[in-house]
């Protein structure tokens, strides 16, 4: 029984990649760690009522790889072949439940479940300025038997679909624009259907900048279209990028 529910998260993500050759393919490997800090202000039972979560989420630990369009090479090798306008590929991630979680609390940080995605991926590069993308990825999750002291939360597989239109100023600058959208999973609470399918279409916008050889900023934003189901927000980004690249 809430109502009115308002959240500012503050999240800061921490994550690490590295690119290898996979049977000739382009590999790649991440670990993200995320870790809030959050406010949240609901009326609960006719109660006005705030509340604070701090600490580290789940983390998730992504596989990807190009299957076609790029195959793996140096980079000097790189810059004197001849690219292909097209690229697709798929990624598996998987989230452990690490994250700061406590059964007496209805929301958490953590979802003390695990949870995995398989997704696909293309992007055309139409000329030197103009790209297109788009992705489809699948959520599947494990029960959460603990939930708000010793109840069973299960939630149905999430399906969520992007697609990107992206325009390159020059070899430092790009800018983009999307849309995205969500669907299915419901949840049941003890075996009881909550009625909740996600119906979601969210727009987005993003610009990155590279400075130096190795140094690149981000920033992006995104909010609802489209609100049936699901959270409801305004999102801002940040990021900031170091490269390696090896000899």
């Amino acid at each position: 029984p809430i109502e009115d529910l308002r959240a500012n998260l503050n999240n800061f993500v921490f994550g690490y990649g590295r690119t290898f050759g996979v049977f000739g393919k382009l590999g790649r490997v991440d670990v993200i760690v995320p870790t809030s800090l959050v406010t949240l202000k609901a009326v609960i039972e006719g109660v006005d009522t705030s509340a604070n979560r701090n600490g580290m989420g789940d983390p998730q630990l992504r596989f990807s790889m190009i299957l076609a369009g790029v195959a793996a090479m140096d980079a000097v090798e790189f810059a004197q072949t001849s690219q292909k306008p097209y690229r697709f590929g798929f990624q598996f991630a998987v989230k452990p439940p690490l994250g700061r979680y406590k059964n007496t609390q209805l929301i958490n940080l953590g979802t003390n479940r695990w949870a995995f995605k398989l997704g696909i991926a293309g992007a055309y590069i139409l000329n030197s300025k103009w790209v297109l993308e788009a992705h489809i990825n699948s959520w599947a999750f494990t029960a959460n038997k603990d939930f708000n002291e010793g109840n069973e939360l299960k939630q149905e597989g999430l399906l969520s679909f992007q697609t990107h239109v992206t325009y390159i100023f020059n070899r430092r600058m790009w800018a983009a624009v999307g849309v995205g959208t969500n669907t299915f999973g419901e949840t049941r609470l003890n075996e009881i259907e909550q009625s909740d399918a996600q119906t979601t279409l969210r727009s987005g916008v993003a610009f990155a900048y590279r400075f130096g050889k190795r140094h690149g900023l981000k920033g992006s934003m995104s909010n609802n279209l489209v609100q049936r189901k699901g959270a409801d927000f305004t999102s801002v980004t940040i990021s900031y990028q170091y490269l390696w690249i090896s000899k």
